[in-house]
């Protein structure tokens, strides 16, 4: 069983096809790994499926069945968005790191 959740992550944001949202050897995610940096993929549309992938820093998984709060000082952000953006400069990847707060709703 799952539920609704809220995806809160910083760094880069793809929209994928469903075969490449369980792909543990799509180019970005072994990118992510090899630079030690965190992926996250899913439908986040619903029943109008909408499949994104996202690479650099996870800050939490929101809901029922995941986090019920995450608390980041103003230092401790500054230096996730510093070392993410650093982490992803060696990737590679196309993209400008971003906040996203992504709803994912259960299907």
């Amino acid at each position: 069983m799952s539920a609704d959740s809220l995806l809160v992550f910083f760094g880069l944001r793809y929209e994928i096809g469903i075969d490449e949202s369980e792909d543990r050897n799509d180019f970005r995610v072994q990118a992510a790994n090899r630079a030690g940096l965190h992926h996250y993929s899913g439908n986040f549309g619903g029943v109008d499926e909408r499949f994104l992938l996202f690479i650099g820093h996870q800050i939490g998984v929101f809901g029922v069945e995941g986090q019920s709060e995450a608390v980041l000082a103003e230092d401790e952000i500054r230096d996730v968005c510093e070392v993410t953006r650093q982490k992803l400069s060696t990737t590679g990847l196309p993209g400008n790191p971003s906040l996203f707060i992504q709803w994912m709703q259960d299907v």
